[in-house]
């Protein structure tokens, strides 16, 4: 029988066999002797100790790193989108009247979801600030040119405007403002 072990492939095995590696070689590292004997696990533990002993090292550290990394990855996402959504009510009291209107015409439906042009650039910035979301991620587009995806209202950005008048008022103003200055433009 010929085994072909390489190095790389061993160190990309998932995290969950070296925690169960780290966990098997410690119990025959470190189990007492008179269950050891029971085990018939004394000769064994005793010829070929140093390879557990060295599996049970590079396990246990294996498992350390990646369960950190792990640890430090999941927490990383946390902030950086605890850090979006801080900055994004102030982004919302910032917006400029077009985004403004986009967002009260959101906020107008009863469910606070409409559809929005998917290429337009101040739909994709509400979106990368939190603010509208896509309702779903599948949806048919009949139009290839100009296509249309359903957005909603971010829940903290509707619960932001009902407690907020003074920012509804905002955005009222901001939609009229929009919706006077394209009527103006599709007479002519």
């Amino acid at each position: 029988m010929n085994f072909n072990v390489n190095f790389a492939d061993i160190i990309k095995a998932p995290l969950k066999i070296f925690i169960c590696l780290f966990i098997a070689t410690g119990i025959v590292l470190f189990l007492p002797d008179n269950l050891a004997t029971k085990m018939y696990m004394v000769d064994f533990r005793n010829k070929y100790g140093f390879v557990i002993s060295l599996v049970f090292i590079c396990s246990f550290t294996i498992s350390v790193v990646g369960g950190i990394s792990a640890f430090w990855s999941k927490n990383k996402e946390k902030r950086i989108t605890k850090k979006a959504l801080k900055n994004a009510k102030e982004n919302l009291k910032k917006l400029d009247d077009y985004k403004a209107a986009i967002v009260y015409e959101l906020y107008k439906e009863d469910n606070h979801t409409s559809e929005l042009p998917l290429n337009d650039g101040a739909v994709r910035w509400l979106e990368q600030l939190f603010i509208i979301g896509k309702a779903t991620n599948n949806y048919p587009v009949w139009d290839l040119t100009n296509p249309v995806f359903p957005y909603m209202l971010q829940p903290w950005v509707v619960s932001e405007l009902d407690n907020n008048e003074g920012l509804r008022n905002k955005l009222k103003i901001a939609n009229e403002k929009v919706t006077l200055e394209y009527s103006s433009r599709s007479r002519y």
